[in-house]
């Protein structure tokens, strides 16, 4: 599905980040670890994150994953999330220690007590000495810093931090998630939370919207691969799923080596830039001192043609338009955070028709797996039924009106469908408007396609 000139693209950043590498052998895992990177890296910062071009049009960033499969679950959780938790609950224990310094003083306090009557001039007052706040805009009107006030997050004071300190939230279950969600950060979390059984999928679907729905952003981890058995059962259990970009196992939808290589410079040490990205991201979050990044892009005419190719795949894959809109401009934001927590080496350069076409690679890959899960369910449904044709017609011959009567709602022409199968399978005889089973020995088998799954 991807384009003739997209595969190039796609082999130039391969080399670049060394994906095998990154993936210990597997270029599928390596590439969702890289996704995965951008993505947290977009997911920690601060509210009102985006991408600008020189026209001063935005797009946010931030998009919410299932990684699913044992490798690359494990490696998002041993390069990604671990590092994420050890610093959640390092901020938890310097804030406790701190707490425990100053308790009792007024340490936590951000804006002055009220010295006038009137709100507006006791807020300007509190501008004097608001460090994120240019001086220069100290000599506008009221109304103009009150709206600058409700635009913006305010700055995190220590007691801030203390009654909202959960950037990153991880559990597996719902109220215990829930209880942490209470305390989130800015009101933008960045949620990770572990499938462990097909049920697990339903009770996380309220969480999810919740956290989506407030501009935070959810990775779920499958390492049990369940995402392909709950897409077969339908709704309601994949209703939010279908709202999330997937990055699984498996090799659909790229070739498995990178033999054809690829041309410039090798980004060296990807782990530890990451590392590096990650500390200057949560120092950027829960700093006084910076406003939500704002990256200068000329994304706008790229983002048009993103749109353009995600609505040409909406009768593949139903909504992907809405799910994975900001999915490039996530990319585009993280890995050059990625890129430039430190000094590329020389004649290195990321280039965007590359961040586009691994964009288009995650999409792509999504309507495969789910094309194949769809084909497997409709085979398993398709030989059931059949099953239960010939266990009707053991009771003798029927006429397909008869036969039809004996299902709930089974349309007409499917159960045509259905005998003219068995027929060719030689297992039913049409004769004299009736259909017949045919008998075969015990020992033979139903028939020679996949066997009947219980599913």
């Amino acid at each position: 599905m991807i384009t003739i000139e997209e595969p190039c693209h796609l082999h130039d950043l391969y080399h670049a980040f060394g994906i095998s590498s990154l993936g210990e052998g597997d270029p599928i895992a390596g590439a969702n670890l890289l996704v995965a990177m951008a993505s947290a890296l977009a997911a920690l910062q601060k509210p009102g994150c985006c991408l600008m071009d020189s026209l001063g049009s935005t797009i946010g960033v931030g998009t919410s994953l299932i990684v699913t499969g044992p490798l690359s679950v494990a490696l998002v959780d041993e390069k990604i999330l671990s590092g994420m938790a050890l610093r959640q609950d390092n901020l938890a224990h310097l804030l406790r220690r701190e707490h425990s310094k100053n308790r009792g003083t007024m340490d936590g306090c951000c804006l002055h007590p009220v010295t006038s009557p009137d709100f507006g001039e006791s807020l300007r007052e509190s501008f004097v000495e608001n460090p994120s706040l240019p001086s220069i805009l100290l000599d506008q009107n009221t109304e103009r810093l009150m709206g600058l006030l409700l635009r913006d997050p305010s700055p995190s004071t220590l007691l801030d931090l203390r009654e909202r300190p959960a950037v990153f939230v991880r559990g597996s279950k719902p109220a215990q998630l829930a209880k942490q969600l209470n305390q989130s950060h800015l009101g933008r979390p960045f949620v990770n939370a572990r499938i462990d059984e097909l049920g697990d999928f339903a009770r996380l679907g309220g969480i999810v919207a919740a956290v989506t729905g407030g501009r935070g952003t959810t990775i779920i981890t499958d390492p049990d691969g369940l995402l392909s058995d709950v897409l077969r059962t339908g709704p309601p259990a994949t209703n939010w799923a279908s709202r999330t970009i997937w990055l699984g196992d498996g090799q659909a939808g790229i070739e498995s080596s990178e033999n054809r290589g690829g041309s410039g410079s090798v980004l060296d040490a990807i782990q530890s830039r990451f590392n590096i990205a990650m500390d200057i991201a949560w120092g950027s979050r829960i700093g006084n001192l910076s406003h939500a990044a704002e990256v200068r892009v000329e994304f706008s005419e790229g983002q048009m043609r993103w749109i353009e190719f995600l609505r040409k795949l909406e009768p593949s894959f139903s909504g992907i338009t809405g799910t994975a809109r900001n999915l490039h401009a996530t990319l585009l934001f993280g890995l050059q955070a990625l890129v430039g927590a430190v000094n590329v080496p020389s004649g290195f350069k990321l280039q965007v028709e590359q961040v586009g076409a691994l964009a288009k690679w995650v999409v792509e890959r999504m309507i495969l797996v789910q094309g194949e899960v769809k084909r497997l369910a409709e085979s398993v449904r398709r030989q059931r039924l059949e099953v239960s044709v010939i266990l009707k017609l053991g009771d003798g011959p029927l006429c397909a009106r008869d036969l039809v009567r004996k299902f709930h709602a089974l349309p007409t022409e499917e159960c045509f469908g259905v005998l003219h199968d068995l027929q060719a399978a030689g297992r039913v005889h049409h004769s004299g408007g009736r259909w017949r089973l045919i008998k075969v020995p015990e020992h033979a088998p139903y028939d020679s396609r996949q066997p009947v799954y219980d599913v």
